[in-house]
């Protein structure tokens, strides 16, 4: 158990507890390594009644972490991620709370791996994108009809009593005022003429659609 929240160490209330403890560390052999650096007092390593710990410090504080056997790993990340007062923290966060009391080899990336697959965390994920294109600002004229933006809708099905499928939309880049015409055929030469009888002036165009059907 913990018995202090402002400066947290582990107290192990049951001798018996302590002993088998004790047993699984000497024979976890990916503890061997720091069972040897305790007997030379180096890496923060000592071993204290028996038990193998690891001084560090996480946030500012000094903590002693309890050095965990492989086999207990995964009963600690449970307790740190999965139960109701854990929150199913998200990696980084869920390994803050485990460096302050454990240590064992190669934490980082089993607590990651292990967060990463949580279904129920997998389940309550936003939905992230990632954008890989610059995104700039596009500056906006000052005159109307300088720019538009231009569209087609179609082929509308079934066409008008006079033969229209098709529909040429233009708005107005700087009053955002809409126009719409519509079309027997999508060819160049029926999109530009109604293009400059809704317009009727020349301007900068940028065309959202692909380029028209020859004619």
């Amino acid at each position: 158990m913990i018995n202090n929240t402002d400066n947290p160490q582990l107290v192990l209330a049951n001798e018996g507890d302590k002993l088998a403890l004790s047993q699984e560390q000497r024979e976890d052999t990916t503890l061997d390594p720091y069972w040897r650096l305790a007997e030379y007092g180096k890496g923060g390593m000592v071993v204290e009644d028996g038990l193998l710990y690891h001084y560090n410090e996480v946030a500012g504080h000094k903590v002693k972490q309890l050095c965990v056997p492989s086999g207990r790993c995964l009963q600690v990340m449970r307790l740190a991620h999965d139960t109701v007062a854990a929150g199913h923290l998200a990696g980084r966060k869920t390994l803050e709370r485990v460096r302050l009391n454990f240590f064992w080899p190669n934490m980082k990336t089993e607590i990651g791996s292990y967060t990463s697959s949580c279904v129920p965390c997998q389940l309550r994920a936003r939905a992230r994108r990632k954008d890989h294109v610059p995104i700039t600002p596009i500056v906006r004229p000052a005159q109307p009809w300088v720019m538009c933006h231009v569209d087609v809708i179609g082929p509308i099905e079934p066409p008008s009593a006079q033969g229209h499928k098709w529909a040429l939309c233009i708005i107005d880049d700087c009053t955002r005022w809409p126009a719409v015409d519509l079309l027997k055929s999508l060819t160049v030469r029926h999109s530009w003429s109604c293009f400059h009888l809704l317009v009727g002036r020349s301007v900068c165009v940028w065309i959202r659609v692909p380029v028209f059907a020859a004619s």
